[in-house]
């Protein structure tokens, strides 16, 4: 199932004993790749589901641009799942796109040396 502008998935999860949550939408741009929009926290609450996202949209055949411009923490089991999109991606012969990487998460990717790793875009 290939992603496209009428196809718009929407989920919130809040972490547990919390008050931040993680919504995320996926839907087509222009150059027909699955665009991914992160807003709030992806950790350990959120990173299963948004693995599942991200695997989805590669398994589909669609190169994917993931959009952290509003993604305030990301943590290592968000991490993780980046990079098994990443692993998916490439060895399906597609590609995933890190867009808006800034602030605590742009630290984080860089800690991790993953700055190296991912295609990242403003």
């Amino acid at each position: 199932m290939s992603v496209d502008e009428d196809d718009v998935h929407r989920k919130t999860h809040e972490r547990t004993g919390g008050t931040q949550f993680l919504e995320w939408t996926i839907d087509g741009d222009h150059d027909g790749k699955a665009v991914l929009t992160l807003v709030g926290e992806l950790d350990m609450a959120a990173a299963a589901a948004v693995r599942s996202a991200l695997t989805e949209a590669v398994g589909a055949g669609d190169d994917v641009v993931v959009d952290l411009t509003e993604l305030g923490f990301i943590d290592s089991s968000g991490l993780a799942a980046l990079l098994a999109a990443h692993k998916a991606a490439t060895q399906a012969g597609r590609s995933v796109t890190l867009r808006g990487v800034q602030g605590n998460v742009k630290r984080t990717i860089a800690i991790a040396g993953l700055s190296e790793v991912f295609v990242i875009e403003q």
